[in-house]
């Protein structure tokens, strides 16, 4: 019997999955393709190359049964590259969504393929075999191959939700074919620098106590974080309880997306072997309660790797370790000074930005994290201005404590008071005294913490207690630095 019969005497519903009975069975290709062309004549107008899509499949109708097949599966992947924003980066298929480029299942690419018009007809007649050569094919198709030097992007786009804003030029623009962005800030970029930021401006006066270091840290971490730039530092919010830390980090978790951004439990989970695996892809880690714990010597030294820009070898359960380098910004919010040891290069990274003032129960807004993400237009406006400043700075970031205004705490008295109350009470005044610094500072952390009260770097510490304690002469031994002329009383030693 003909291939055209036996076309003929099945139901139509049979006779568009036929086309791997028909290979299966060596039959001729024609009388299905030409069905099917009929069928769909008003959705054959996309170009493939030179060759709209009926003229390829006249060629695979015109094909011997033997190559059917995998021509058939070969045209068609020259019509997927072309009818759909694909590319293969590091042997994964990525589909542009967009702003961003995501990883593409074969499931999803298959799924998106019959969704497209143009490659709908003749995907339904494919089978299962059928299906995964056209997927392979596909990924193999050479126009869409991309390393990992042809996606990079520089720093100063800051890709956003419908198109990219420069800081360079401070203007938007489309999102073109060779943009590669694998996250985005989640604001339409027309927002960008408009609307009003009450909420914020007003909220960051009353937790800083007006210091306008402050607001411009807050700014230049947002800014970091949202953009391409990634200089060599790890940030610390710090501050009482009910300060607005954690509002902080709920707007920038909103803005930068939560399939983004990285949770920590605790500062020494970064010491876990696959953490450098969970990393990959993410803009944002952050440990939102900090405990006080000491930082393991790995944590710190992954802490370094991360913030340093080095090569990093990832870790992923059942697959091949490879290299990165992270572009995730670090965050630390904690209540407590981070326990870090003494290395000079982790205390140079480290940006601490304090939050000073606490806010009574009565005063607390539900959801005030929501209030703020509305202003997004204003927020990432002024973190870009920012981000601009700090670029033309060579980040240098803020340091709040180099303003000379003091910000007040909630348990009741000034910086300067409450250390004066620490050497009051723990400390004795000796000409023959003396105490490393770090003792001292930990000593003055414990009893701040006892007395309810916040936290403070230690630069703003040892600063204000020379202010308070006229005549410390400086200790310098082969362990440490210290203070000549005053000492800890016995009966209240260093924590």
């Amino acid at each position: 019997m003909g291939s055209s019969t036996c076309v003929e005497q099945r139901p139509k519903a049979a006779q568009l999955h036929l086309l791997d009975d028909l290979l299966a069975e060596g039959e001729d290709l024609e009388p299905i393709m030409v069905r099917r062309s009929g069928w769909r004549n008003d959705i054959w107008d996309f170009k493939a190359g030179d060759k709209n899509m009926d003229a390829l499949l006249d060629e695979v109708s015109e094909l011997n049964a033997t190559d059917e097949r995998a021509v058939a599966a070969s045209n068609l992947a020259q019509v997927a590259v072309q009818a759909l924003p694909l590319m293969v980066l590091e042997g994964q298929l990525y589909c542009r969504t967009g702003t961003t480029w995501q990883i593409m299942s074969k499931r999803e690419f298959l799924i998106a393929a019959e969704e497209n018009p143009p490659m709908q007809a003749v995907i339904h007649g494919f089978g299962g075999r059928s299906r995964s050569d056209f997927y392979e094919r596909v990924t193999l198709q050479r126009s869409i191959q991309r390393n990992a030097s042809d996606v990079q992007m520089p720093p100063s786009l800051i890709p956003c939700r419908d198109g990219v804003f420069d800081i360079e030029t401070m203007c938007a623009r489309e999102v073109r074919p060779d943009d590669y962005f694998f996250s985005c800030c989640d604001v339409p970029v027309e927002e960008i620098g408009k609307g009003s930021g009450e909420q914020f401006e007003t909220f960051i006066a009353s937790v800083s106590e007006g210091n306008p270091a402050v607001r411009q840290q807050v700014l230049e971490m947002i800014g970091t974080a949202i953009s391409g730039y990634r200089p060599k530092n790890f940030f610390l919010l710090i501050g009482p309880k009910d300060t607005g830390k954690s509002q902080i980090m709920n707007l920038l978790r909103a803005l930068i997306g939560s399939q983004y951004t990285m949770s920590l439990s605790e500062p020494n989970q970064l010491a876990s072997d696959f953490i450098s695996g969970s990393l990959i892809g993410r803009r944002l880690c952050y440990c939102p309660d900090a405990a006080r714990v000491n930082f393991s010597q790995k944590s710190a030294a992954v802490l370094k790797q991360l913030t340093g820009g080095d090569l990093m070898q990832a870790n992923v359960k059942y697959k091949q370790s490879f290299t990165f380098i992270n572009e995730a910004t670090v965050i630390f919010v904690s209540n407590f000074p981070l326990q870090l040891p003494r290395d000079s290069a982790l205390e140079e990274r480290l940006i601490t930005i304090p939050f000073t003032t606490s806010i009574p129960k009565e005063r607390q807004v539900p959801n005030f994290s929501r209030l703020l993400y509305e202003e997004r237009g204003y927020i990432v406006g002024a973190a870009i201005e920012a981000l601009k400043d700090l670029a033309d700075r060579h980040f240098q970031f803020t340091r709040a404590d180099s303003v000379t205004q003091v910000p007040t705490y909630t348990f009741g008295g000034s910086i300067m008071e409450q250390i004066a109350r620490f050497v009051e009470e723990r400390c004795q005044l000796d000409p023959d005294g003396k105490e490393y610094s770090d003792t001292l500072y930990q000593a003055f952390c414990a009893f701040s913490e006892e007395s309810g009260g916040g936290s403070l770097s230690r630069e703003v510490f040892s600063r204000n207690l020379k202010s308070i304690v006229k005549g410390l002469g400086p200790l310098h031994t082969s362990r440490a630095r210290g203070y000549r002329g005053i000492r800890l009383r016995d009966d209240f030693p260093a924590n």
